[in-house]
């Protein structure tokens, strides 16, 4: 049987920490260990973390990056897999990890990546991105490197031979997927097993994740650099396929505002990453991955074997 461990980045999580840990002890494949990997939590992160038994580890804010992050999770793993969680998303089914696992029974499989879906309060282009790159149906080998560590398991022995990048700015784990598939590994997306990812940042910060992620997308493929006018047309492109779907689903009072915010953030961010060169500065370390806190939404996901977060306990403080 394919054992795991559960790796969780956090920062600051104390909103949606608990909800996700919650989860996990639900779920009918137990994870053999929980990892929690924090870069200066200043609020009750680690006091919830401590008080449902994870195993902290603390990294120096400035030192981190997302692949550094996982990569010290990974290494303190014990067990075939490492699960990678962010801290801000849960699991809907008790049979989540079972149903993430189930590919590793293929010995070719390095990878498996989960469906995400949005927030009840997530913008409305996020929940169409999310649509698009994690389809409710489509499980099975993929035919491009992509994976998402937001939701995702890695066979350890992998990645004991490949490590993630721990100089990228994002999108650590299409790098990792781009080297594996390389060398004939093959990356399996399980629709069955879907996480809610709670989204719902100021739009400064919407356009700092799209500045990091072209920034590695450039160096993985620099022919993807966008230009100035090719980021307007696709920012109006994509706003103009969002309003018709919000027209259909008669929300386009509400969603359109926020539609044009979100795809001028979401391309902005995109053409700016697209034009950095060099090494990252400390100054833009912080820039890239420590922009303002996002406020919290609520959520609300109908689905038929929803886990309970009604009876999630109070956790102990550490003080």
């Amino acid at each position: 049987m394919t054992t795991c461990s559960v790796v969780i980045r956090t920062l600051n999580e104390e909103a949606h920490l608990g909800r996700l840990l919650t989860g996990l002890e639900q779920q009918v494949t137990a994870p053999e260990e929980v990892i929690v990997i924090d870069s200066g939590s200043t609020d009750a992160t680690l006091s919830i973390a401590s008080s449902f038994g994870a195993r902290i580890i603390q990294i120096d804010k400035e030192e981190f990056s997302f692949g550094r992050a996982l990569n010290i999770g990974f290494a303190a793993a014990n067990s075939d897999v490492g699960v990678a969680m962010s801290g801000h998303v849960y699991p809907l089914s008790k049979t989540h990890l079972t149903e993430l696992l189930r590919p590793f029974d293929d010995d070719k499989v390095a990878v498996a990546f989960g469906r995400q879906v949005g927030s009840e309060d997530s913008y409305f282009s996020e929940k169409r991105l999310m649509l698009q790159w994690f389809p409710a149906t489509g499980s099975g080998v993929q035919s491009i490197p992509f994976s998402n560590n937001a939701n995702s398991a890695t066979r350890l022995d992998v990645w004991k031979q490949l490590k993630f990048d721990e100089e990228l700015t994002g999108l650590e784990d299409v790098e990792f997927s781009h080297r594996a598939t390389a060398l004939g590994w093959h990356i399996y997306y399980v629709a069955e097993a879907p996480v809610v990812h709670i989204h719902h940042e100021p739009w400064d910060q919407i356009r700092h994740r799209y500045r990091r992620e072209a920034r590695t997308l450039v160096q993985l493929d620099p022919t993807q650099k966008l230009t100035l006018p090719h980021a307007i047309a696709l920012s109006g492109l994509n706003a103009a396929s969002d309003s018709l779907h919000a027209l259909r689903e008669r929300s386009i009072a509400r969603d359109f505002p926020q539609i044009l915010k979100f795809r001028s953030a979401q391309f902005l961010g995109a053409w700016q990453g697209s034009r950095l060169d060099g090494k990252l500065t400390p100054e833009m370390r912080r820039k890239l991955f420590f922009p303002a806190a996002p406020s919290e939404p609520s959520v609300g996901i109908e689905t038929g074997d929803l886990i309970d977060y009604t009876e999630q306990r109070d956790h102990e403080s550490l003080d």
